[in-house]
Protein backbone atom coordinates (compact mmCIF):
# COMPACT_ATOMS: atom_id res chain seq x y z
CA UNK A 1 0.00 0.00 0.00
CA UNK A 2 1.26 3.37 -1.00
CA UNK A 3 1.84 5.89 1.79
CA UNK A 4 -1.15 8.02 0.97
CA UNK A 5 -3.32 4.86 0.90
CA UNK A 6 -4.07 5.62 -2.87
CA UNK A 7 -2.63 2.10 -4.79
CA UNK A 8 -2.21 -1.00 -4.06
CA UNK A 9 0.36 -4.16 -5.36
CA UNK A 10 -0.93 -7.33 -5.55
CA UNK A 11 1.09 -10.32 -6.18
CA UNK A 12 -0.89 -13.17 -7.95
CA UNK A 13 0.59 -16.69 -7.80
CA UNK A 14 -0.57 -20.00 -8.80
CA UNK A 15 -0.79 -23.35 -6.68
CA UNK A 16 3.00 -24.19 -6.44
CA UNK A 17 4.01 -20.28 -5.63
CA UNK A 18 4.70 -19.44 -9.09
CA UNK A 19 4.45 -16.31 -9.92
CA UNK A 20 1.30 -15.37 -12.19
CA UNK A 21 1.38 -11.22 -12.36
CA UNK A 22 1.69 -8.34 -10.43
CA UNK A 23 -1.02 -5.87 -10.56
CA UNK A 24 -1.41 -2.18 -9.07
CA UNK A 25 -4.86 -0.79 -8.33
CA UNK A 26 -6.12 2.65 -7.84
CA UNK A 27 -7.75 2.21 -4.20
CA UNK A 28 -9.91 5.08 -4.22
CA UNK A 29 -11.50 4.29 -7.59
CA UNK A 30 -11.58 0.68 -6.92
CA UNK A 31 -10.08 -0.29 -10.27
CA UNK A 32 -6.74 -1.93 -11.71
CA UNK A 33 -4.44 0.33 -13.30
CA UNK A 34 -2.19 -2.00 -14.53
CA UNK A 35 -1.22 -5.86 -14.87
CA UNK A 36 2.31 -7.16 -15.90
CA UNK A 37 3.98 -10.56 -16.13
CA UNK A 38 7.48 -10.50 -14.61
CA UNK A 39 10.23 -12.76 -15.86
CA UNK A 40 11.91 -12.87 -12.77
CA UNK A 41 9.30 -12.99 -10.40
CA UNK A 42 8.79 -10.25 -7.52
CA UNK A 43 10.71 -10.33 -4.41
CA UNK A 44 9.55 -7.21 -2.82
CA UNK A 45 7.58 -3.61 -3.99
CA UNK A 46 7.75 -0.75 -2.05
CA UNK A 47 6.38 2.86 -2.70
CA UNK A 48 8.57 5.76 -2.23
CA UNK A 49 7.39 7.96 0.86
CA UNK A 50 6.06 10.96 -1.64
CA UNK A 51 4.06 8.03 -3.50
CA UNK A 52 5.97 9.25 -7.19
CA UNK A 53 7.39 5.92 -7.11
CA UNK A 54 7.05 2.60 -7.20
CA UNK A 55 10.03 0.18 -6.78
CA UNK A 56 9.32 -4.01 -7.96
CA UNK A 57 12.56 -6.10 -6.74
CA UNK A 58 12.75 -9.28 -8.57
CA UNK A 59 15.39 -12.40 -8.24
CA UNK A 60 15.33 -15.19 -11.28
CA UNK A 61 18.00 -17.25 -12.73
CA UNK A 62 19.75 -13.99 -14.60
CA UNK A 63 20.28 -12.54 -11.05
CA UNK A 64 18.44 -9.90 -9.00
CA UNK A 65 17.09 -6.86 -10.35
CA UNK A 66 14.85 -3.86 -9.59
CA UNK A 67 12.63 -1.87 -11.97
CA UNK A 68 11.14 2.25 -11.05
CA UNK A 69 8.23 3.21 -11.91
CA UNK A 70 5.88 6.73 -12.14
CA UNK A 71 2.89 5.99 -10.42
CA UNK A 72 1.84 9.03 -12.50
CA UNK A 73 1.96 7.27 -15.66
Amino acid sequence: MSPDGRWLTVVLSQDGGRLEALEIWDVRERRRRLRVHPRDGVAFTRFSPDRRLLVVGSGGALGNSARVWSTAT
